[in-house]
């Protein structure tokens, strides 16, 4: 699990989205990284919750 540093001024987002299309959007890419502030909001940013089967 990922918890990032304790202080910071941006959070890290990964890529992924229905908004662009690949050939000229390429930050959208699944693989795509990029930052933004933690008070920022975005209609096309979410987030995909996970457990563990086993």
């Amino acid at each position: 699990m990922s918890i990032g540093p304790k202080k910071g001024e941006t959070k890290s987002m990964r890529g992924g989205s229905y908004l662009c299309h690949e050939s000229y959007c390429n930050r959208y890419r699944v693989a795509a990284r990029t930052s933004n502030t933690p008070d920022s909001s975005t209609g096309n940013l979410g987030f995909r919750c996970v457990k563990d089967v086993t």
